[in-house]
């Protein structure tokens, strides 16, 4: 079933982190997919035994955060190896990067936004594939659980109206005004 993300956010539940898109399906109907995914980014393949030596951390928002340190064939820009580093919390991810920094572990990709990180592992930019099987929700007419997603060409007619206002810090100064409104016919 091809679908259209509308919203992507995240849910923890059991301290795992759920990714929970949105979005309207080809059929008309409204759809949410949960999918399991753990937040990461990567540090320098020299540093991994250093990162695993450091195993976890104390923080005082999450207490003790463990994290994992894997293998990777990813390189940086500078064509150097890099490891990945696994968390359970998306808002763990600063807390380790932080420790990491006053160890002289450098992080690359530690401030992708965890939604947005999956969007990209996954290739989705807004159309997306569904498989898998669904059950109905209350306030949504599909729910997939753990479905198989990736990257497609799909458009709905949506009715939608967005308005964004981009303000300064004391929100007394207005920079940016939008509207957008599209209507299906």
């Amino acid at each position: 079933m091809k679908g259209f993300l509308v919203y992507p956010t995240y849910r923890l539940i059991e301290n795992k982190a759920y990714i929970h898109l949105f979005g309207k399906l080809e059929n008309g109907e409204s759809f949410l997919a949960k999918c399991l995914f753990r937040p990461y980014f990567h540090i320098l393949k020299k540093d991994a035994a250093k990162a695993k030596k450091i195993g976890e951390i104390e923080s005082e928002r999450f207490g003790r955060i463990e994290f994992d340190v894997e293998e990777s064939d990813f390189l940086n820009f500078q064509g150097k190896k890099v490891s990945k580093v696994v968390a359970d919390i998306p808002g763990s991810v600063p807390d380790i990067r932080k420790k990491f920094e006053e160890e002289d572990i450098v992080s690359f990709e530690s401030d992708i936004r965890f939604v947005y990180r999956f969007l990209i592992d996954k290739g989705i930019k807004g159309s997306m594939d569904i498989k898998g099987d669904y059950h109905k929700g209350e306030k949504v007419d599909r729910i997939y659980d753990n479905p198989e997603l990736s990257s497609s060409e799909f458009y709905p007619e949506l009715n939608v109206l967005s308005i964004d206002i981009e303000t300064d810090h004391t929100a007394k100064k207005n920079i940016f005004n939008c509207i957008v409104f599209k209507r299906s016919l």
